[in-house]
């Protein structure tokens, strides 16, 4: 007997614009000791299919019209908010898509990890943070007994992330919800999460959901998959057989548009500043930037330093793609955001057309800021909640008097085009999409200024693989018809591989090895870029 049985689920959500059916019909069913992958394009209503079922959808607006979800024997979609309460944590464990949202800001991650434990197991503070630190382990938080009371701030994503997945996996439960458990994370630790889910499957019978957009990973965990497309159904079947034969045209699609169906190896696009022949636009120099832990409530004392990046230089020519790649917590995101002087490095030097931006007054930054944009990795903790989607667009071009009036508007619903956004959608506000879409909302914003260098923090690992292949391409067109420079920071190695021209490789905030993309891919020197190949292939 499935362990899970949904039956015709609809959901729908009441609008300024009228009822959006964001779920119709839906049925499906799992067993305990099977992963289930529901794939689709953002926006099909697989997160609001998983949220229904939990009872974890506002309402008001949402409100589930009709359907039976059979848990156990037990009706999910007819228990009150307590019972579920009961379920959740316990017998049903989730995942979130994106855990800076899902985490509590103000405590620290030991506790939120620890937290299903005490409250329904009801076991005391010491045994179960002993437990969470034991959790924190075996998701791969390094120095866990350590890392475990920072805050989630503290954290990289690809950190928060593991919490997000110790916390879930913690109590044991018979059914995990994964929403994209692994978007944020690095090739390395994707494999590690993906062979400790499947082996906690196994050895508890544990019965999975996993919804993603990255087919490669559907393909190697689910035993089925539903396909979904504008909230309906529209092909089930076992995996080998709907990525071998499949019957429906949207799956087709998504099954041509999967960038990791080369195995690394696709030839990345090469761009004219990969002869040579293009002007250096940036020079980084010897960037060094730490971080100071402080404590005490008399005495600000220094109790912890950790150095982010180390003496790190490279360079960026004009329309020319760098890939900064490594696994999470290896100072990526540090280093992109140091060169945009988002966070002040301790020492060294960015030079932007010759100018030192770090050595740069606050008036003299602010006249650069059109031409150096950034990517952030977190859609919805970068996007203001209080504006709409045209406000967001509009407000780098209103702050730099590039357009106005009906120009304004013009501009844009061209960003939305671009971006693969309906202009219908103009009026909404980011928390009324899902995440892949709020990743399309930011690109478009950066894009807004014709900046001549964009710092990309994993632009597309929200996205699913056809919005992603349109939105690299779409950053491949600009690149080479404006000169744009880009620094592509990911952790998507078939990804970098198509859109960059060098690589550098980073590991414990130190540059390891760095070159051109084929002798990166072809020929790798250093053993932890060897290592960081290697798990991608796998």
């Amino acid at each position: 007997m499935p362990l899970l049985t949904v039956n015709n689920l609809t959901t729908a959500f009441h609008t300024r614009d009228g009822v959006v059916t964001a779920v119709n019909n839906l049925s499906f069913s799992v067993r305990a000791g099977e992963v289930l992958g529901i794939v689709g394009e953002s926006g099909s209503g697989k997160s609001v299919c998983c949220y229904s079922l939990l009872g974890l959808l506002p309402s008001p607006p949402a409100k589930i019209m009709g359907g039976t979800a059979l848990f156990n024997g037990q009706d999910l979609l007819a228990l009150s908010q307590a019972e579920l309460r009961q379920l959740r944590g316990s017998k049903i464990g989730m995942v979130f898509q994106d855990p800076m949202t899902s985490l509590n800001p103000s405590m620290r991650i030991i506790d939120q990890v620890a937290e299903p434990l005490r409250i329904h197991f009801k076991l005391d503070k010491n045994t179960a943070r002993e437990r969470a630190i034991l959790a924190l382990e075996e998701v791969g938080v390094v120095d866990a007994r350590q890392r475990a009371y920072a805050y989630p701030h503290e954290f990289s994503g690809g950190m928060r992330q593991r919490a997000m997945i110790a916390m879930a996996l913690i109590a044991e439960p018979v059914l995990l919800i994964a929403d994209e458990p692994t978007t944020a994370l690095d090739v390395t630790l994707q494999a590690q999460i993906l062979d400790l889910i499947s082996a906690l499957q196994k050895k508890r019978n544990l019965a999975v959901i996993l919804i993603s957009h990255d087919l490669a990973v559907v393909a190697k965990m689910a035993n089925a998959i539903v396909v979904m497309k504008d909230g309906e159904l529209v092909e089930t079947g076992p995996t080998a057989e709907i990525l071998a034969r499949p019957q429906n045209a949207y799956t087709q699609a998504l099954i041509a548009a999967m960038p990791r169906g080369a195995k690394l190896s696709a030839t990345p696009v090469n761009h004219s500043a990969a002869e040579g022949d293009s002007p250096l636009l940036l020079e980084v120099k010897n960037i060094y930037t730490r971080f100071i832990r402080y404590g005490g409530w008399l005495v600000r004392r220094k109790t912890s330093e950790l150095v982010a990046v180390n003496n790190l230089s490279f360079s960026v020519s004009a329309g020319e793609v760098v890939g900064i790649v490594g696994e999470s917590g290896s100072g990526k995101s540090t280093l992109g955001r140091s060169i945009l002087r988002l966070i002040q490095p301790d020492s060294g030097q960015v030079l932007f057309a010759g100018q030192d931006v770090l050595r740069m007054t606050p008036r003299e930054l602010k006249n650069l800021r059109p031409q150096i944009q950034m990517i952030f990795q977190d859609p919805y903790a970068s996007l203001d909640p209080r504006q709409t989607v045209f406000d967001i667009l509009a407000e780098p071009l209103l702050l730099h008097g590039l357009a106005e009036g009906e120009t304004l508007g013009q501009e844009v619903q061209t960003l939305m085009d671009e971006v693969g956004l309906a202009r219908s959608a103009v009026r909404k506000y980011p928390h009324e999409f899902s995440g892949g879409q709020r990743q399309r909302i930011a690109i478009g914003r950066a894009l807004a200024l014709k900046p001549k260098l964009i710092v990309a923090d994993e632009p597309v690992s929200a996205l699913d693989v056809t919005i992603q292949k349109q939105i690299l391409q779409l950053l491949q067109h600009l690149s080479e018809k404006y000169q744009l420079a880009i620094v592509f920071i990911s952790h998507d190695l078939s990804v970098v591989r198509k859109m960059c021209d060098r690589v550098i490789v980073m590991h414990k905030g130190e540059k390891v090895e760095e070159g051109s993309t084929e002798e990166i891919f072809a020929a790798p020197k250093h053993p932890y870029t060897i290592a960081l190949l290697s798990a991608a292939l796998q």
